[in-house]
């Protein structure tokens, strides 16, 4: 179940996770490492160095005796790396999840009073869900809880 606890949110935020009504979770998440894996092979880390805008500013600097110098300040120009292929991997996953007929989901979190009185444990098949659901994140997984 990592994968879907990896993209819960924890607390009192909203949990998004990958959806099929009926489904286990075992199988989203094993769907979810296939497709993980099917894109790393597809469209592999490509990483970037990119730099921090530069700004330069020019200061004239005059001595008592009127003798000007130009003092140049610059800062930025800091290398980060970035995977190029980031935002690529994502969508082919999406679409990988997508053709395994999952969607993706954000339910808000329940309410304090729902929390507390929501069955123990995680769900481990994914139920209907509706306008009334709500999620609540617990160390050991997700329960979603439909209220009413």
């Amino acid at each position: 179940m990592a994968p879907l606890i990896l993209m819960l949110l924890s607390g009192c935020v909203p949990a998004t996770f990958y959806f099929r009504e009926g489904a286990t979770v075992a199988a989203v998440d094993r769907a979810l490492a296939d497709c993980d894996a099917d894109a790393a092979r597809s469209v592999p880390v490509r990483n970037e160095t990119r730099y921090t805008p530069l700004r330069v500013e020019r200061d004239l600097v005059c001595d008592a005796n009127g003798v000007c110098d130009v003092e140049i300040n610059t800062e930025g120009g800091e290398p980060y790396v970035v995977d190029a292929n980031s935002d690529r991997r994502q969508t082919v996953v999406a679409q990988c999840m997508a053709a395994a007929r999952f969607t993706p989901v954000t339910l808000p979190a329940c309410p304090p009073a729902v929390a507390r009185v929501a069955p123990a444990g995680a769900t481990t098949t994914l139920p209907r869900i509706t306008p009334q659901s709500c999620a609540v994140t617990r160390p050991d997984g997700l329960r979603i809880v439909t209220r009413g």
